[in-house]
């Protein structure tokens, strides 16, 4: 007899909360049970997400084949890989043997596995875990063959399938590493050049293309799963990786199923439909312009700013590789701030002011912990809803003041000349943004290329990182008329950064307005980006502009960020 919708969540609940209670995880809330045909649980942010095809529930013994798969997901967290930081030097370790990112995942999943339920799991319960019976009922394919393989050779009472030779031999070699008690680094180094091994043989079991489709499949939980802010804390990892292939293999196998991209997806859309119904015009009184007639002298053919329009709609490819890219960039942007901080002179603390709650944790003082925001939030449970205050020191011989924060409007080049920096570009383009952001300063972004696409004042943070990190790759025509329509919304004195290789098609008609813009109050600091491609003659332009500040960037992989972040502090003060 099936069970109702709601029936199965209780079922499903009671044996979660059992399998947690055996290996003493935190506690976390049911957020979703889907009944088709795949099969996958995820952990993250707190939230248990369920999906279990028709025929396990179905099943007699469905309770007890559901509890175990439940221990072999927690397991993860308690156990193998434990947490992100181990999670990312399992994965590096497995990268130097093979030089795919894919095979890398694939190695860890193995690895992993294999010590959860070969050792722990067996081990704690003093029985063959029962999940993996279930798991190979039905003869695997593709990736899975190299599985069973290995699962066969370390439990050799699952049922029996015909695989190749090669297939069972490499899965020999990889459970013979699993039953040795080696250190995890050198054993999954050793899984990593079985499978190496494998693919030089051209075995299709493993190629790339069918890896990267098993690893879609897969969710491996880890220690920051269970914590109020774990997700950060796994995006930290992103922050120390300069390898674009890492950084995307990482999000696409560990950070995908942690976040909605498809909600994100939509959101983009229906924001960039909503903006180009009220992007700026172009003014028809525009500054005169001393360099009307220079135009056809510079690098690139001119291009009036009234081509420049805003996009209402890309290619859907395009905002997925953005939104990945902005959990990157952002990553990366936060960490220079931290250590720009940590680097800045630091004066005595004479008294605090609360910042932004925390968990607080039984290693904290009791002092720390604020009541009445944790009971808030429920009963008492410590390191799952009890709340600290993050305290931010004021320093000797401060006095209170008041003025106001400026606000920032970063303005990114994204076209074709600016591709093989963009990543560094676009880090920069976060670190004015996350600086600004953290002051209280209002902010609002420009991402252009032929069109440009715009976050105004109000947009949500999320969009305005997602937008600077839009890879355009078209002409360039700098949209001072959109710069001017957000300028335009200000009450007080805006700080203007464009990160740039100078290389505007629009370049006669640009300056004169930026320098305009510079005579009514406002900051305009331009960073040319020297590495790329060339534009003398265009720079001496920029040079010559009064009002108009220009930073050259010789390395921006190195010298970006500091740069960015000198400038800002001035504006910003953040070192304080």
């Amino acid at each position: 007899m099936r069970l109702s919708h709601e029936k199965l969540e209780l079922v499903i609940l009671k044996v979660f909360v059992r399998a947690r209670r055996e290996l003493m995880a935190p506690p976390v809330f049911l957020e979703r049970v889907e009944i088709g045909d795949t099969f996958k649980i995820t952990i993250s942010k707190r939230g248990l997400r369920v999906c279990l095809p028709e025929d396990l529930v179905a099943r007699r013994d469905f309770e007890e084949i559901l509890l175990w798969i439940f221990r072999h997901a927690l397991a993860h967290a308690h156990y193998c890989p434990y947490d992100i930081v181990t999670m990312k030097e399992l994965l590096r370790a497995a990268y130097s043997e093979v030089g795919n990112w894919e095979l890398a995942h694939f190695a860890l999943h193995l690895f992993a596995d294999a010590q959860v339920d070969y050792f722990y799991l067996r081990n704690i319960f003093l029985e063959i875990p029962k999940h993996i019976y279930y798991r190979f009922e039905i003869k695997p394919s593709g990736p899975d063959q190299i599985v069973y393989a290995m699962y066969k050779n370390l439990f050799p009472d699952i049922k029996e399938h015909r695989i190749s030779t090669p297939v069972y031999d490499t899965g020999k070699q990889l459970a013979v590493i699993a039953k040795t008690s080696a250190p995890w680094l050198k054993k999954i180094r050793l899984m990593a050049r079985v499978l190496s091994k494998a693919v030089s043989y051209q075995m299709k079991e493993i190629s790339k293309k069918a890896v990267a489709k098993y690893l879609k499949k897969q969710f491996m939980s880890v220690r920051e799963d269970f914590s109020r802010r774990g997700f950060e804390d796994i995006t930290t990892v992103l922050s120390e990786m300069k390898d674009e292939n890492e950084a995307k293999a990482f999000f696409d196998y560990v950070l995908s199923d942690r976040v909605d991209t498809e909600k994100t997806l939509k959101k983009i859309k229906e924001y960039l439909e909503k903006m180009k119904k009220t992007a700026g015009k172009i003014e028809k009184a525009k500054p005169p312009s001393k360099y009307a007639g220079e135009e056809k002298g510079l690098e690139e053919p001119f291009l009036p700013t009234k081509l420049a329009k805003p996009i209402g709609k890309i290619h859907e490819s395009i905002i997925r590789d953005a939104i990945w890219r902005s959990y990157w960039h952002r990553a990366r942007a936060e960490k220079a701030l931290i250590e720009f901080i940590q680097k800045s002179r630091a004066l005595k603390p004479t008294w605090a002011v609360a910042q932004y709650p925390d968990d607080w944790t039984v290693e904290d003082e009791l002092e720390e912990l604020d009541l009445e925001a944790t009971f808030e939030e429920g009963p008492l449970i410590p390191e799952v809803n009890a709340v600290k205050w993050i305290r931010k020191a004021s320093f000797l011989g401060q006095s209170i003041a008041s003025g106001y924060i400026p606000s920032a409007l970063i303005v990114l080049d994204s076209s074709k000349s600016m591709v093989s920096i963009f990543d560094d570009a676009a880090t920069a383009a976060h670190i004015v943004y996350l600086s600004a952001k953290r002051k209280g300063g209002k902010t609002a972004v420009i991402t252009f290329s032929s069109n440009y696409v715009v976050a105004d004042w109000d947009a949500e943070s999320r969009i305005k990182e997602i937008i600077l990190s839009l890879r355009l790759g078209q002409m360039t025509i700098l949209p001072v008329h959109e710069i001017g329509r957000l300028v335009g919304k200000l009450t007080e004195p805006c700080f203007i950064i464009i990160i740039t290789d100078c290389g505007w098609q629009n370049i006669v008609e640009a300056l004169p307005y930026l320098s305009h813009l510079a005579s009514k109050g406002n900051r305009v600091v331009v960073f040319h980006l020297v590495r790329g491609w060339k534009y003398p003659k265009s720079l001496s332009l920029v040079k010559k502009t009064h009002g108009v500040k220009i930073v050259p960037v010789e390395n921006p992989e190195n010298d970006l960020r500091g740069l960015v972040l000198e400038e800002v502090a001035k504006v910003y003060e953040i070192a304080l």
